[in-house]
């Protein structure tokens, strides 16, 4: 990795080293794709390549797809079901009757999701960190 001078100081939230992508905000909020400024509403808090693919993730739970500097798709309230595996992402729901939220895998090939019913969040985030409630 190249080290590159910038005319200001900018104050970054995520960065990928493999394609030294990284999203700032401050002086303004974007991203940065091979010195290419894209500013966003929302800044990216996580940035992953799987090949080709450049994945974001902001505070809005709104998972982005990127390829080349292009956003190619954006799905709400998701994020990466792994670093590794681009074809599955978490998908989450608020359900309005009893304020819970649930999720479900995404299978983005097909765009179907994976289980019959969704899963309460906090089955997940219970075997997920090894923690109860």
């Amino acid at each position: 990795m190249k080290f590159k001078k910038i005319k200001e100081i900018q104050k970054v939230k995520a960065f990928d080293p493999k394609t030294e992508v990284y999203s700032v905000y401050e002086p303004t909020k974007g991203i940065f794709f091979n010195e290419v400024f894209i500013p966003l509403e929302n800044v990216p808090l996580d940035i992953i390549a799987i090949d080709q693919k450049i994945f974001t993730v902001d505070g809005a739970r709104c998972l982005k797809t990127w390829e080349e500097g292009i956003l190619t798709e954006t799905i709400e309230k998701a994020d990466l079901l792994s670093p590794s595996n681009d074809k599955w992402v978490w998908k989450y729901y608020l359900d309005k009757k009893d304020y819970k939220n649930y999720f479900n895998i995404l299978d983005l090939e097909i765009n179907q999701l994976i289980f019959k019913e969704y899963i309460p969040y906090k089955l997940y985030a219970e075997k997920k960190y090894h923690y109860s409630v």
